[in-house]
């Protein structure tokens, strides 16, 4: 039995290795869809409360992502953006480039370490760039 979450926020980034538009800051509405399962559902009918999958969210994604620019470790333009006082999250080493793709992979790791004490397994994380274009992250 598998539940989805769906959490929104606004960012920009710029993909800095990206040969056409992209490599220019630019922004989006985002749209993550994280997906809970447990093997089989329990007594209580819910594999996971929806407000603690929801607060894994928000905390991650309120509190880092949203209306941030979200950078390269070497994006200069993230550097310069910090400098001024405004809002920079930097994408982990590990994870690279802020594409739809590892947005998708750093929600899924982070919000996958915050419900690790529960019974059940994040499964997939699918992030939206726009309403036409999404990628999915499995653990």
């Amino acid at each position: 039995m598998e539940v989805t979450r769906v959490y929104e926020w606004d960012a920009g980034h710029r993909v800095t290795v990206h040969g056409g538009k992209c490599k220019h800051a630019h922004g989006h509405r985002y749209r993550a869809e994280v997906t809970y399962m447990l093997p089989r559902t329990p007594e209580d009918g819910m594999v996971i409360d929806f407000g603690i999958l929801k607060a894994a969210m928000a905390e991650f994604i309120d509190g880092q992502l949203d209306h941030a620019y979200i950078a390269h470790p070497a994006d200069e333009v993230g550097a310069l953006l910090r400098d001024l006082g405004h809002r920079v999250y930097t994408m982990p080493e590990h994870i690279g480039q802020p594409t739809a793709e590892n947005l998708a992979q750093l929600v899924g790791e982070v919000v996958a370490k915050q419900l690790a004490d529960h019974a059940g397994s994040l499964t997939r994380v699918v992030v939206y760039e726009t309403p036409n274009c999404w990628a999915a992250w499995a653990p």
